[in-house]
């Protein structure tokens, strides 16, 4: 490849020369991935460029210390937001190989020179991404493509389409991805590459949640149930309406205890706007928004007293039910259910009477 006009401008007009001499050095080997190109390749190898590891415009020389050889597509990982990559930076791996150059050793993420104990930390979560489910003391989860490369132009930062995954979660969605790319491979999230040893995640994937919280992509693999309990609630006819009450069983007991609190909730708004300087309608505001709030509680509540319920008397007909990662902590969802009302509905509840009566006072 030639000059072109922009990089004689902007690297000086021996730029040609310099870049030859560089992919020579380099013996046409991009320094990220280890693809050799150039006469190594032929005309299936890919388009060698040369990268500056300090830019040009922060003060970047062209002296060969400061210059490296990269395939486009991993040239494209060094600049994550120069759009002029993102059809060919999909193509690129996700993370550096252990032979990568460390000045080039970056993940092909949104931020720019990522090295990869900087996105595991960024990407740690406590919950598995695929089944919710908490992490417990000493377990490791793992990192795992969300995430299909049949067109991989369309990624423009592929890394932040993966996901984390507790154990179960990964053997089965590993075992269920018919996907066979480098793009496969399994990192856990305290930096190991997993190899061989995926075997033993896949032989958990019994113990993983038979449907996966998450619908989309490879996060919604799923698996044949297990026992009778699981058979009954995702495979049987009843199926269907067990479908529902996970969607919308909290949803109608609020509704319900709403409609029955109603008297309550009137004669609450009339003593409110007949006693106070609210007026009927903020009295009618702080009544509808704080009965909403307690309905929403008590859903929550009855929903998982019944699901507390219902477990133990499976676990005493289908004597087939052996503890898996199905079985969340006791209180666990409760906690996260009423922690969710308390950030969504009660705080800004509290603001807004707080504000109100801030501006009555005045």
């Amino acid at each position: 490849m030639g000059r072109t006009l922009s990089e004689v401008k902007r690297y000086g007009p021996n730029w040609d020369e310099t870049r030859k001499q560089i992919l020579r050095r380099d013996d046409y080997t991009c320094q990220r991935c280890r693809h050799q190109s150039g006469p190594h390749a032929g005309d299936e190898g890919r388009v060698l460029q040369v990268h500056h590891i300090e830019k040009v415009s922060d003060g970047g020389s062209n002296d060969e210390s400061n210059l490296v050889t990269l395939c486009r597509p991993c040239h494209g990982v060094q600049h994550p937001d120069n759009d002029t990559f993102d059809a060919i930076r999909g193509y690129a791996r996700i993370y550096p190989p252990s032979t990568a150059e460390g000045s080039v050793a970056y993940v092909n993420s949104k931020n720019e020179r990522e090295p990869l104990e900087s996105y595991l930390d960024r990407t740690e979560s406590d919950y598995c991404e695929r089944c919710g489910d908490p992490k417990s003391d000493g377990e490791r989860f793992y990192v795992y493509p969300n995430i299909d490369f049949a067109d991989r132009g369309s990624y423009e930062n592929p890394a932040e389409k993966f996901g984390v995954l507790c154990a179960p979660c990964t053997g089965l969605v590993y075992a269920a991805d018919d996907d066979d790319g480098v793009e496969k491979r399994v990192i856990s999230t305290d930096g190991r590459i997993i190899g061989t040893s995926i075997d033993r995640l896949v032989a958990q994937r019994d113990r993983a949640l038979l449907s996966g919280t998450k619908k989309t992509r490879k996060f919604g693999a799923t698996r044949e149930a297990a026992n009778r309990k699981e058979w009954w609630l995702f495979e049987s006819p009843y199926r269907h309406i067990h479908g529902l009450w996970r969607r919308l069983g909290t949803a109608v007991i609020a509704a319900v205890l709403f409609i029955l609190a109603g008297p309550l909730l009137d004669g609450l708004i009339s003593g409110l706007a007949a006693s106070t300087l609210l007026g009927p309608s903020a009295a009618w505001f702080y009544v509808f928004a704080g009965g909403l709030i307690v309905a929403v509680s008590l859903a929550y509540v009855l929903r998982w007293s019944v699901a507390a319920l219902s477990d133990r008397l499976w676990h005493r007909i289908d004597g087939t039910i052996r503890p898996h990662h199905y079985r969340k902590p006791k209180l666990f969802t409760l906690r996260r259910r009423l922690g969710a009302v308390g950030g969504y509905l009660v705080v800004p509840y509290l603001v807004v009477g707080a504000l109100h009566a801030v501006v009555l006072l005045l």
